[in-house]
């Protein structure tokens, strides 16, 4: 990933930047993102300009969300020191022909209390474009200083004298994967119907629920490209499916992936909790990735273009009734196994 690609961390401290630079100071005071010592040195090199440091310092799980996977989204608080570098300002007054200097120490604690007054009158920051838009709104939190973090801090920065400073917490900020997981699968139903003073009665078997539409997934370039799969039924993309038992059952399944290349497509049911290879013939075979039509294209799970989609008929092992779970594999450049996502089959008595 090149270095300039901006994160979301990156984006809202851009974005705190622009806020107050434009917003609160009118242009009048250059906001800048760097390390008390950084800020210092860049304030003396030009000491005609007055700054306003950002610094963040530190990141800390949210505490929230603590079952989230490595493909999720999950959430971090970020702690963001503010710190006016000042310079004296001379302020001339024609009535009176007169001049009064304001002291460095003094224009520090009016911006300070300028930026307290912009985040207290707009402790929500909302973006204003989609480059600002980092998938939530994060609200921006005053917070205190111990007197034991303060001499942590100020400690690490060189010669720089300890200036006063104002501490915000962000929160909560969201931090995307590179690449999103697929949803969970669904949980396939079932119950038990009590009824007081009442008759058993056989159960009455319901209509089977629509199909869980697939989400749109993507193979991936390069030579670790990820195979991905989905069932296709009735012209739409779905992860589970339900069928009668019969000889010789086949089901669609959409693979995406690099055309021409072969992939193994594994079947594996429950034993004993685990999900294990079904043993018996047709529990796994080899199949090519067939090239799409565009749309819906090659390597993506499109699922509004379903019906257009080149499927292959996949062989269901004889094992019915069971839930059966269908994955692609297939050898990587390092020799690591590549797994797709998984689709479910329920295998019903005829």
């Amino acid at each position: 990933m090149p270095v300039t690609t901006p994160s979301t961390l990156s984006i809202i401290g851009r974005v705190m930047r622009r806020r107050l630079k434009s917003d609160a100071f009118d242009d009048a005071i250059d906001v800048i993102i760097d390390t008390p010592a950084g800020a210092a040195k860049s304030q003396q090199e030009s000491t005609s300009t007055s700054l306003l440091n950002l610094f963040f310092y530190r990141i800390e799980p949210s505490q929230f969300y603590a079952d989230a996977g490595a493909r999720d989204r999950w959430y971090v608080r970020v702690l963001c020191l503010i710190t006016a570098f000042s310079t004296t300002e001379t302020i001339d007054d024609p009535d009176t022909h007169s001049t009064t200097v304001i002291p460095q120490g003094e224009v520090d604690l009016m911006v300070l209390g300028e930026v307290l007054r912009y985040f207290h009158e707009n402790p929500i920051l909302k973006p204003v474009t989609p480059e600002e838009d980092v998938g939530a709104y994060l609200q921006v939190v005053l917070t205190t200083l111990s007197s034991q973090e303060i001499n942590q801090i100020w400690s690490t920065q060189g010669e720089v004298a300890y200036r006063p400073s104002l501490l915000y917490e962000i929160a909560l900020l969201p931090i995307e994967p590179k690449k999103r997981a697929a949803p969970p699968l669904p949980v396939v139903a079932g119950g038990i119907d009590l009824q007081t003073h009442a008759k058993m009665t056989a159960a009455r078997r319901k209509p089977p629920p629509p199909p869980w539409i697939s989400p749109r997934l993507e193979s991936g370039e390069g030579p670790d490209w990820v195979p991905a799969l989905s069932f296709v039924t009735g012209g739409i993309a779905t992860q589970y499916m339900s069928i009668a038992a019969g000889a010789n059952l086949k089901v669609p399944v959409w693979i995406a992936g690099r055309p021409g290349a072969t992939v193994h497509l594994v079947w594996e049911r429950i034993d004993r909790g685990v999900w294990q290879p079904v043993s018996e013939a047709g529990g796994a075979v080899d199949a090519t990735v067939p090239a799409q039509p565009s749309p819906p294209g090659d390597g993506v799970i499109e699922p509004a273009a379903a019906s257009a989609a080149l499927t292959v008929d996949m062989p269901v092992p004889a094992v019915a009734p069971v839930q059966l779970l269908l994955h692609a594999e297939r050898t990587g450049a390092g020799g690591a196994v590549l797994k797709s996502n998984p689709l479910i089959l329920t295998v019903t008595q005829p």
